[in-house]
């Protein structure tokens, strides 16, 4: 299981630049109503094995932080899709992808 960090608040974005200077960072954009969506997370879920260490996840959801998940596609200059997950490493998106492009083994690569 994936242990999410809700990302609720636009100020959380400033933090998440700023720790992803020490640490890898994964957002990824749910939608409550897509299937595709629903798919990916439990996917991410079931074959999540990577470290506290290695990546720091967080959780949106862009139906209930649709102006959220817009201020993120902006600020990380990333065309929004749902669902969506972006890898963040000092401060600039090195790995994105949606729908059923997303997956663990996708992430584990993208950090080497």
């Amino acid at each position: 299981m994936v242990p999410w960090n809700i990302l609720s608040k636009p100020e959380q974005l400033d933090e998440i630049v700023t720790e992803s200077r020490r640490i890898a960072v994964v957002i990824y954009k749910h939608s409550l109503r897509c299937g595709v969506s629903s798919a990916a997370k439990r996917a991410l879920d079931q074959d999540w094995d990577l470290q506290p260490d290695e990546l720091k996840p967080y959780y949106l959801d862009v139906i209930g932080s649709r102006s959220l998940s817009d201020r993120v596609a902006q600020q990380f200059k990333v065309r929004h899709e749902s669902p969506q997950i972006m890898l963040i490493r000092n401060g600039k998106v090195i790995y994105t992808n949606s729908h059923w492009q997303i997956s663990v083994n996708a992430l584990r690569e993208a950090l080497k």
